[in-house]
């Protein structure tokens, strides 16, 4: 289990290797490293689900896979410990957000100075 937080935090920390967002219902997909369709979503209970589709590597393929049910591999926050599953909670922040996080540190040091 330890292989799917590094993997997420290698996610979160190679960002912009995250591509092709595509949104179906509440599940977001997208393309890692120009090789691996994923995709997470956020349960009504608040649990994150990351699933890698491992016989797609195209994230508009997935409306097949949806429709065939083909298998995917998932796995879950709460099946972590609550320090491990803040990975899928950064990484479920950065896939809504288009894979681009805002650098409030940058912005908030260029507002700084500019009044010093």
């Amino acid at each position: 289990m330890i292989k799917n937080i590094l993997t997420i935090k290698s996610m979160i920390i190679n960002k912009h290797k995250i591509t092709d967002i595509l949104i179906h219902g509440r599940e977001h997909f997208f393309r890692y490293d120009n090789k691996y369709v994923w995709g997470i979503l956020k349960r009504e209970d608040g649990v994150i689900a990351l699933s890698c589709y491992p016989q797609f590597n195209d994230v508009r393929d997935i409306e097949h896979c949806l429709l065939t049910g083909d298998n995917c591999i998932t796995f879950s926050s709460n099946e972590f410990e609550a320090h491990e599953s803040i990975s899928f909670k950064d990484l479920y922040t950065i896939i809504i957000s288009g894979g681009k996080k805002i650098d409030y540190t940058r912005i908030l040091d260029d507002i700084i100075g500019a009044h010093v």
